[in-house]
């Protein structure tokens, strides 16, 4: 018999000789065979199977015209003149069978041979043929099975003893998979799989268990499309729907992990199965993580921003284990506490989005995007190493969005390094006019030297140098062009030179700032504490003051 992969139809000495004299068949078996052979050996193995089938079929009914049984013998037990060739039908079943196998038609291969055998018990090439087709299936143990029976017809055929050997070590090794996924080691299991997937290539069973293990390596997106791809022939398999279902609902996807428990539901009510509790409490589950995370979804359009994170976190207590959904939540949670202005809070939930899938380029983006607002050198800088990570995962489109949060977040780090003016004043970066008024006299007013008479002389420096600060920090913001140069990135001794770039320092301002004080004051900035408020009721009015 060829190799493994090599399959030829049989010879004619398998087809028995049925060339008496008087047969009236338009074809006897051995012509069948002869044109279904010149095809096999053109490589047209549909046409093959075509002519092997018209001759199996008119071989078929030449006997039920006979009215005789497997050998053609008639009802008084007499041989008519024109017998049925059990063996030579056999043969053609068996050539049959190697024609499906070239197609991969396993199924049917093993067919033919079990109708071969019937006609012919000692063909053992058909026994053989079978047992090589449900290897290709990975039915590893009824391949077994069919060489042990194969090797009782043809004791001394080397080949299969030697493939007997080879299909030991394939069921031993389907044991070592199932045993180190059921222990929780996905991955070794997932390697003693692909050995047996090579000399099983068209098993279903081993694939399925080879989805198992991707998803418990957590590749559910490959897991999801190795179990597309077997669910197109195997529609009806209940295995198969609950694995997908769990692919689905661990990839975050529940309305379709519910419908594929449904379709479940509904062929096990088929099958009259009387116990199914346990998928519909996974339902259940399932639809309580969906409505609390519409729920969530439907607070936050509605600018419920509180109700928004308190649904989500209902949602994040139902499994915990569920990385990819629970991330998604963790990163719409980041998202409210953001328009909260609770950057803080932001980071840590978009954190923990990234810590459940560290792919997830939404929450590095609102992550990146909270430790800006937030500032400083050390919130900045992460923010930076959020967005230079961003580049090697969005797409190329998105890439130019991103190069420019780089260049605004490293000069806004180069700020920070230097004085912060709106840390100084306790005012965001967004902070207008007015609320940098306000800040300024309340700083002022805080940090003045007449307020420091009572403290230590250490503490009067400090206070002073802090004093010094806030006025520099107001003479800038208020200005709208030097805070523009700011804001961009100029150094501070160059903020009154219109032709100084990033980093070229020379020059720079002098500032009074008891003098900017008493001048903000006397422009209806407001009285110190005690004494007469100024013009204008303690009001904001007048021109910006800032020395040119």
């Amino acid at each position: 018999m060829a190799t493994e992969g090599e399959y030829v139809p049989d010879s004619d000495d398998e087809m028995g000789d049925s060339s008496e004299d008087g047969i009236n068949l338009v074809l006897t078996p051995q012509e069948w065979k002869s044109k279904a052979g010149d095809l096999y050996k053109a490589k047209d193995y549909r046409g093959a199977i075509a002519v092997y089938t018209q001759g199996i079929e008119a071989c078929l009914q030449q006997r039920e015209e006979q009215g005789g049984g497997a050998n053609g013998e008639n009802g008084g037990g007499e041989k008519p003149e024109e017998a049925f060739d059990a063996v030579a039908v056999a043969a053609l079943y068996g050539n049959r069978a190697a024609s499906y196998v070239m197609i991969l038609g396993y199924e049917q291969a093993i067919l033919d041979c079990d109708r071969a055998v019937e006609l012919n018990p000692k063909f053992a090439n058909a026994i053989f043929r079978k047992a090589m087709a449900l290897k290709k299936l990975g039915r590893f143990k009824e391949s077994l099975s069919a060489l042990q029976q194969g090797l009782m017809v043809d004791p001394n055929n080397a080949d299969q003893i030697k493939e007997k050997t080879n299909t030991e070590m394939c069921v031993r090794k389907v044991e070592r998979a199932a045993d180190s996924l059921a222990q929780g080691k996905p991955a070794r299991a997932a390697s003693i799989l692909e050995e047996c997937l090579v000399k099983a290539p068209q098993s279903r069973e081993l694939k399925l268990m080879k989805v198992e293990c991707l998803m418990g390596m957590g590749k559910h997106e490959e897991a999801y499309a190795m179990s597309s791809a077997l669910i197109r022939n195997s529609q009806n398999n209940s295995k198969l729907l609950i694995t997908r279902a769990r692919c689905l609902y661990l990839m975050g996807n529940l309305d379709s992990a519910i419908k594929h428990l449904q379709a479940f539901l509904l062929f096990e009510a088929a099958r009259q199965d009387p116990d199914n509790s346990e998928y519909r409490g996974l339902i259940k589950k399932y639809k309580l993580m969906e409505s609390t995370k519409e729920a969530g979804n439907k607070a936050f359009k509605a600018n419920d921003l509180e109700g928004a994170i308190r649904s989500w976190g209902e949602a994040l207590t139902v499994d915990k284990t569920n990385r990819s959904f629970n991330s998604k939540l963790y990163c719409n949670r980041a998202a409210a506490y953001a328009k909260l202005s609770k950057h803080k809070e932001a980071v840590a939930e978009a954190s923990r989005a990234l810590s459940d899938d560290p792919t997830y380029t939404k929450a590095f983006e609102r992550r990146a995007a909270s430790l800006y607002d937030m500032g400083g050198v050390e919130n900045l800088e992460a923010a930076c190493r959020d967005y230079e990570k961003l580049m090697d995962m969005v797409p190329d489109e998105k890439q130019r969005e991103i190069q420019g949060k780089i260049r605004k977040t490293k000069a806004a780090v180069k700020q920070a390094k230097r004085k912060d003016y709106y840390k100084l004043l306790g005012v965001s970066r967004s902070a207008d006019d007015a609320e940098i008024k306000k800040a300024y006299r309340k700083a002022a007013l805080k940090y003045h030297p007449d307020r420091q008479s009572s403290k230590s002389d250490e503490e009067k420096e400090q206070a002073g140098k802090v004093f010094r600060d806030i006025a520099e920090a107001y003479e800038v913001l208020s200005d709208p062009t030097k805070k523009g140069r700011y804001d961009s990135g100029v150094d501070l001794e160059d903020l009154d030179n219109p032709h100084a770039g990033h980093g070229q320092g020379h020059g720079g301002m002098e500032i009074d700032p008891s003098m900017l004080f008493q001048m903000f004051m006397q422009q209806g900035g407001g009285g110190m504490g005690g004494g007469r408020r100024g013009g204008g009721g303690g009001g904001m009015g007048g021109m910006p003051f800032h020395f040119g």
